[in-house]
């Protein structure tokens, strides 16, 4: 059981599906773009931040070596 808004107008195209005691997925033109796990949150596609916290320090699972992954930019800190 949960709760799902959808938009009307051509098909009806999810916009926030919500489990009970669970999930929450966001969507945008009927794609997931955001979901919530029991440990955080899962991001498809490019997230960006208006500020960051932290070294990085504690990251996991990033490549070691030969992966290039473009410019990094903090939006108001340029």
């Amino acid at each position: 059981t949960g709760i799902r808004l959808q938009k009307e107008g051509g098909g009806y195209d999810d916009i926030i599906k919500g489990v009970a005691d669970g999930a929450v997925e966001i969507y945008y033109d009927d794609s997931k773009k955001l979901e919530t796990t029991s440990t955080g949150a899962i991001v498809t596609g490019i997230l960006t931040a208006t500020s960051f916290s932290g070294d990085g320090s504690a990251l996991t699972n990033l490549p070691a070596t030969g992966v290039s992954v473009g410019k990094v930019f903090f939006l108001g800190a340029r």
